[in-house]
C-alpha cells in the first residue's frame, strides 16, 4: 500500500492574515470591515434568476475557463474598449476569484528558481503563492512618476 503525504511546499501554506482577523472578529463578535463579507440582503433580482437557474438544471461545475457566454462578452467589450483582439475560446479565462487564479497561474507557469517580481503594495498571499509556485520573490517598489 502506498502511503500518501502532503507536499513539500505545502508546509510554506498560512491562513491568510485577513481571514484569520476574520476569525477573530467572529469569536469577539466584532463587525468585520475587512474581507468584503456583506451583511445586506441578496438582491431580489439575483435571487430569481439563481433559483430560475436551479429550476432549470443548471446546478453542475462550469468550464475550467468559464462560461462560454461571459468569455464572448468579455472578448465584444474588449475589442470595442480596449482595441484588444481576443479569441474567447481560447485567450480569456474567467476564474472565480483573483487569489486562486493568481495562485494557479504560479503553479502553472513557474519553476524552482524562477523569479517574481512584485511591485508593492500587493496583496500580502502573492508573495507565498509565487513560492509556491517554485519562484522566488524579489521585491521592488515602483518609483514615483
Amino acid at each position: 500500500m502506498v502511503a500518501l503525504s502532503l507536499s513539500k511546499r505545502s508546509a510554506r501554506i498560512e491562513q491568510a492574515e485577513i481571514r484569520a482577523m476574520s476569525i477573530e472578529c467572529e469569536k469577539a463578535g466584532g463587525i468585520n470591515l475587512a474581507q468584503g463579507v456583506c451583511d445586506t440582503q441578496v438582491p431580489l433580482l439575483i435571487g430569481e434568476n439563481a433559483h430560475r437557474g436551479i429550476e432549470n438544471g443548471i446546478n453542475s461545475y462550469s468550464r475550467f475557463d468559464g462560461l462560454v457566454e461571459l468569455r464572448e462578452a468579455i472578448a465584444q467589450k474588449i475589442g470595442l474598449y480596449n482595441g484588444i483582439d481576443a479569441d474567447p475560446e481560447t485567450e480569456i479565462v474567467v476564474s472565480a476569484g483573483s487569489t486562486g487564479a493568481f495562485y494557479c497561474t504560479c503553479l502553472a507557469l513557474l519553476d524552482p528558481g524562477d523569479e517574481v517580481i512584485l511591485f508593492e503594495p500587493y496583496y500580502g498571499k502573492s508573495r507565498e503563492h509565487a513560492s509556491c509556485g517554485g519562484g522566488g520573490s524579489c521585491l521592488r517598489h515602483p518609483s514615483a512618476p
